[in-house]
């Protein structure tokens, strides 16, 4: 008889006798030759019985217990047994989007790094990230995490990825890595991460870029190394590179050159309450491959060089409400370069997947200072970004020049009006020119950006709420073009767009 079975009868058995003693009960309402002590002893075996009774139908609806099911030892490794494992699957994510018109046809971004990106963006852009805590027991842990990045144009129906027709169209694992905590004993509290992780930095988000960032193929790291004030990152990556030097004649030559970044982050120190520092390094030096090395002495390429960034960052924080950060940084070779992009200036050591130009022992220097602050009651607020760059001996990106000096200023300035929590009017102004000095020649950009807009959001903090729904006109005025050669349609320097965007992140 099973266990199931064997409580059925005894619940059938005990409900005759409950039944056998109501019935006694029931009796001695009329006269009986039961006594009053007798009644009194059924009456507490009924109770008991009823107890009993209440137990065995718990017993009964009680779910059996169960075992792990034991895995084949290939995949043994990664079962989660339940009693180590107490959270769930995670989903977090961003993406943009929206539509858009112009004056002049289909509408044109200028600059979004210089100018400013209210309005002045028209494709889509997203970054899915997938979590799942594969062990977990007391203070330790173990993550699978995988991050999806990529970008749409927003402007036909057939955005295909891979489609070579459409360049704004791309999809890639951006991270893939396994990160656990305390697994090291001589540093608790640390993380240990291994796999393909990019190291997001620090945003400048009205300039869509960031000021700080480590690209990477695959690397190791570990993260929150416990200080007497603030914690310390150190990680080591890999990033390899297409070899080009675009000045050669010869452009069908390509060789792959292999990089490594020595990454450290000491960050969250302590200042004061509302004041916090953060100290960031950046070296990426190159393991050149025999061939690589006999063209370089044969003059196919110019010759690769180790490059490094040095970055400071301060955050204050303002009481009842928004931030001011400062950033100063110094750079060195082809990562100095990457600061006079005026598309967007992230501090990388290559151009997506290609290493250009000749870069000799320039340098530059990066002052930022970013934020948003409330005024009048929280009646009003302004957030803003601002640039100043110098550089020297550079090589220049959009002229394709080598030996460059480069200065260049870079403001926006986003002030609005606070109707309720979900609503804001303002506008943004974006101005920014740049001077680049290449044998007694002056190059010249600048141009000037205005946006009228009104947002529904779900917070006041026009940089740190999101969703946000955006409706916005904006007027561009491409005042000089020497340095990337910009025309909008019909050979203009002008456009006039107007749209609508939603923005949005989620975890």
């Amino acid at each position: 008889m099973s266990y199931k079975q064997n409580i059925i009868t005894q619940k059938m058995i005990t409900a005759g006798l409950v039944a056998s003693l109501a019935a006694s009960n029931y009796a001695f309402s009329a006269p009986s030759d039961i006594s009053k002590e007798e009644f009194e002893q059924l009456k507490t075996q009924l109770l008991q019985t009823q107890t009993h009774l209440a137990e065995l139908e718990a017993k009964l609806n009680a779910k059996p217990e169960n075992k792990p099911y034991d895995l084949p030892p290939s995949t043994e490794s990664v079962q989660k047994k339940r009693e180590d494992v107490n959270s769930t699957f995670n989903y977090s994510g961003y993406f943009r989007a929206g539509i858009a018109g112009s004056n002049k046809g289909g509408p044109e971004r200028y600059a979004p790094g210089s100018l400013g990106r209210l309005g002045n963006e028209y494709n889509g852009a997203y970054d899915l990230i997938f979590s799942e805590r594969a062990y977990e027991k007391e203070d330790r842990w173990v993550d699978a995490i995988i991050m999806i990045d990529g970008n749409t144009g927003l402007e036909n129906n057939g955005e295909v990825v891979g489609n070579p027709e459409n360049t704004d169209d791309y999809f890639q694992f951006l991270d893939m890595y396994v990160r656990a905590k305390n697994f090291i004993p001589v540093l608790p509290e640390s993380e240990l991460w291994i796999g393909r992780h990019n190291l997001a930095g620090t945003d400048v988000q009205m300039l869509d870029f960031k000021s700080y960032r480590v690209n990477s193929g695959a690397g190791v790291g570990i993260d929150k190394i416990q200080l007497d004030n603030g914690m310390l990152d150190v990680a080591i990556l890999r990033e390899d590179f297409n070899l080009k030097y675009r000045d050669d004649s010869n452009t069908s030559q390509k060789d792959s050159l292999n990089t490594y970044t020595a990454h450290l982050n000491w960050h969250d120190i302590e200042l004061s309450p509302q004041n916090h520092l953060a100290l960031t390094a950046k070296y990426q030096f190159t393991n050149k491959t025999p061939d690589v090395k006999q063209r370089v002495r044969a003059g196919t390429y110019a010759a690769p060089k180790d490059a490094y960034v040095l970055t400071g960052i301060l955050d204050h924080q303002y009481e009842g409400g928004g931030f001011h950060q400062y950033q100063l940084q110094y750079a060195t070779n082809s990562i100095a370069s990457s600061f006079g992009l005026i598309l967007e200036s992230h501090p990388d050591f290559g151009i997506q997947n290609d290493y250009l130009g000749k870069h000799t022992n320039g340098d530059a220097v990066r002052f930022i200072s970013q934020g948003e602050r409330y005024f009048l009651d929280k009646q009003y607020i302004v957030a803003h970004a601002m640039i100043m760059t110098y550089g020297q001996d550079i090589y220049n990106y959009d002229l394709q020049k080598a030996n460059t000096d480069l200065l260049s200023y870079r403001f926006v300035v986003r002030p609005a009006y606070i109707w309720s929590e979900f609503n804001q009017t303002g506008f943004e102004l974006g101005y920014f020119h740049q001077t680049v000095r290449e044998s007694g020649d002056n190059y010249y950009e600048s141009a000037y950006k205005i946006t009228a807009f009104h947002t529904i959001k779900v917070d006041t903090s026009m940089l740190g709420s999101r969703p946000e729904f955006r409706f916005f006109t904006t007027y561009i005025d491409n005042t000089e073009n020497g340095v990337t050669g910009h025309y909008f349609a019909n050979h203009s320097n002008e456009q006039l767009s107007f749209g609508v965007q939603a923005e949005i992140w989620w975890r």
